[in-house]
């Protein structure tokens, strides 16, 4: 890190700086409590004193060296040799169905076209592999009890959210039990954010350039502090009182770099959630990530931070320079980086604190753009593959993080395959007879059951489908953008009033709907006229045509649907009211 780019520090002071603020130990008030209930005397007072703060420096010591409560499954053991069983049967029926189409149903007459086919294929059997593989074993941790007198500084970054946004999540970092010192770092340079520092009773942190976004924010930062360890939040991301208490704990094992916790969003009726208030459901697009592909990847050892909602150690940043600044995804940058130098990284899978989701398809967009993009980048920079000091599980797991990006062109293909049959007459299958269709309705069955089992019930076929949807042009940006080797830029999420969509924002799967309905008019009317008489291809292709602009007309409907209007989001609540009928003339 250069020290030359670093420009202003505004310090206030906190009330967790004050030397009379006592640092939190467990057991505080027992002395008093004792001593004022059962004893009276001066001798009495002091013995016990005495003896209680000898039982404390016993008990603090005997905390120290607690070894850091065993691993378990999320499932028993049994149960998840269930899964496993059931992933690897599903494997292989895919991969018998990839062999025989290989080998008898391509089609000669359409061979490009046939080849497209093939390769979307093998791409879905790639990621159904790197998928269950990332799920293999989920783990479930245990709250260590936290180390005593660790020094920890709080960073709240910040560029251009709005100043309510960052009050909040202020308020709640300073509120944390855990003695700490909370930081506002302000890449906006605003003079009112400064100002509600003072008030909350925070630091705050500013700088008069924005080289490298946010990660430039976080080592300007490190060069300014001292505390051992360092928690991070977004500008909306507020943690509970017990965030520090829950993930400090894990870092008695020397090794470890960072702590990591779930992402949660308390604005359910967001764009990223599929609510179902007459049920009682609620669908959240990152639940299977969070809940249990990151508890599959901790057993791997290559769970990582995810750009809020963690604590790291400063002598593992250190080490490795800082936080990574090559790529616009700094997060999973630095995890690769720490990961290479033997260091390890935590999931803690217990929500401990909450954000706003994306609230409107173009900052949803926006967002996936810059995830996308960034992660795919890592390629060109440190390409998990091929850097040294990563296990061959971790290069495995960081694969599939950037294969996953790569999913829009193949959805591209099956999109548009059943119109691309209907208007032009190729097939990408030699022939549609009955072998075939009874080998690929086994395949499909036993994809989509393999599928809902081993995601434990947080896999939802359609709302994957829809995302899919919604997502795969902008995922087709991203591949595009890192060929060309065009330079990203760091863009904030909008967290503010939703907007209706732009056109253009929404316009591939507008496309998808005109482009289905005229191949299925047209198909339609060659049986109609005697054009052709391929009832089976057609017939199987317009039902195929029919499904994905069904999908598209759905993805159209989420995203116009009636928004919120408000600039803060507001939370619904029922209270008892008392009313009176009052008769007359004007009642």
């Amino acid at each position: 890190m250069d020290k030359g780019e670093f420009s202003t520090i505004n310090i206030f002071k906190s009330a967790s700086d004050d030397p009379s603020h006592e640092a939190w130990k467990p057991g505080e008030g027992t002395e008093s409590a004792i001593t004022k209930t059962f004893l009276n005397s001066d001798e009495a007072k002091k013995w016990v004193s005495i003896q209680i703060n000898a039982l404390k420096t016993k008990l603090d010591h005997w905390r120290s060296i607690q070894p850091i409560p065993p691993i378990s499954l999320l499932k028993s053991a049994r149960v998840n040799r269930l899964y496993q069983v059931v992933a690897t049967l599903t494997l292989g029926v895919y991969l018998y169905y990839l062999i025989y189409r290989l080998i008898y149903t391509i089609n000669p007459n359409a061979f490009t076209f046939s080849l497209l086919f093939y390769y979307a294929e093998l791409h879905g059997f790639i990621a159904l592999f790197l998928y269950f593989f990332q799920m293999w074993k989920p783990i479930q941790r245990k709250a260590p009890f936290p180390c005593q007198d660790l020094s920890v500084d709080v960073f709240i970054t910040t560029y251009n959210e709005e100043i309510h946004l960052v009050r909040k999540t202020a308020m709640g970092c300073v509120g944390m039990r855990y003695p700490h010192r909370t930081y506002i770092l302000d890449d906006g340079n605003r003079p009112e954010l400064a100002q509600i520092a003072q008030e909350i009773g925070c630091n705050y942190i500013a700088r008069e350039n924005g080289k490298h976004a946010k990660a430039g924010n976080l080592n300007n930062a490190l060069q300014l502090t001292n505390a051992d360890f360092v928690a991070i939040f977004d500008a909306d991301y507020v943690p509970q009182p017990d965030f520090l208490e829950k993930t400090l704990g894990y870092f008695r094992d020397e090794k470890v770099a960072f702590v990591q916790t779930p992402h949660n969003y308390y604005n359910v009726d967001s764009f990223q959630f599929k609510l179902n208030l007459e049920k009682r459901k609620m669908w959240n697009e990152q639940d299977v990530f969070y809940r249990l592909m990151m508890p599959g990847r901790d057993y791997w050892g290559s769970c990582f931070f995810v750009g809020t909602g963690a604590v790291f150690r400063r002598k593992a940043l250190e080490e490795i320079g800082g936080f990574a600044t090559g790529t616009i995804t700094e997060d999973l940058h630095t995890t690769i980086r720490l990961y290479s130098k033997g260091w390890r990284g935590i999931y803690h899978n217990e929500i401990l604190a909450s954000g706003l989701a994306a609230k409107d398809v173009k900052s949803y967009h926006l967002q996936k753009l810059r995830w996308a993009e960034g992660n795919i980048s890592l390629i060109f920079h440190d390409n998990p593959l091929f850097m040294k000091g990563l296990t061959l599980p971790q290069r495995i797991c960081f694969f599939a993080t950037i294969f996953g990006w790569t999913i829009g062109f193949p959805k591209l293909i099956y999109f548009t395959t059943p119109s691309v049959m209907l208007l032009t007459g190729w097939y990408p299958i030699l022939h549609f007879d009955w072998p075939f269709i009874i080998r690929y309705l086994i395949f499909l069955t036993t994809v989509i059951l393999g599928f809902k089992i081993v995601s434990r019930g947080y896999g939802k076929i359609k709302a994957d489908e829809e995302y899919n949807m919604l997502n795969f042009f902008i995922l087709i940006r991203a591949v595009l953008r890192n060929i060309i080797r065009h330079k990203p830029r760091f863009i904030v999420t909008e967290k503010e009033i939703q907007k209706p969509p732009a056109i253009l924002g929404i316009s591939p799967q507008l496309l998808i709907v005109l482009l289905s309905f005229a191949a299925l008019t047209w198909g339609l009317l060659k049986l109609y006229y005697g054009i052709s008489q391929d009832f089976k291809g057609i017939g199987i292709a317009s039902f195929w045509a029919i499904v994905n602009g069904a999908l598209a007309f759905s993805v159209l409907g989420n995203v116009t649907a009636p928004y919120y209007k408000r600039r803060d989001f507001r939370f619904l609540d029922a209270i008892p009211v008392q009313y009176r009928l009052i008769h007359g003339n004007n009642s």
